[in-house]
């Protein structure tokens, strides 16, 4: 269970994933914030937070999810299923490439490192784009990406 997005306004936002599969993402996403914004989110009362804030909280969530879900299928790693013909829910498998009679096809997908680096820089992206400007306490004088601490956290 998400703090910062429920599975309700997931839904509402667009959002089409099981509540188990959501809420594995969304921890995921808890926790780049937390570490990307020196967990100032997670010391704050949310319910006194303006619209603004939430909605920018809401997007980069959403935003971060759909990023994890698309990153972890295109390296292959998504826990996708399948229904077979016995109506058995099995894991979607997923070809990387394939070897036959001594010739060896690889199929264009990232490495670990690439894929690492490519996450990264988009997350950051992602909380550039929906969390720069949005300020909190003192008068909303604090901004929740400043890189430094301030003197009373």
């Amino acid at each position: 269970m998400s703090n910062y997005l429920s599975y309700e306004d997931y839904l509402e936002l667009g959002g089409d994933l099981d509540e188990s599969v959501f809420n594995r993402y969304a921890f995921r996403a808890e926790n780049a914030i937390d570490f990307r914004t020196f967990d100032r989110i997670h010391k704050l009362d949310l319910a006194e937070q303006s619209e603004r804030f939430l909605y920018a909280l809401h997007m980069t969530m959403y935003d971060l999810i759909s990023l994890y879900v698309a990153n972890d299928s295109y390296v292959g790693l998504a826990k996708a299923t399948t229904v077979d013909a016995d109506g058995n829910t099995v894991p979607e498998v997923r070809l990387l490439g394939q070897s036959n009679d001594g010739v060896t096809v690889t199929y264009n997908v990232a490495g670990a490192r690439d894929a690492l680096f490519n996450i990264d820089k988009q997350m950051n992206d992602v909380m550039e784009k929906n969390l720069s400007g949005i300020t909190f306490g003192l008068n909303g004088s604090r901004k929740l990406l400043w890189r430094g601490i301030y003197p009373d956290e």
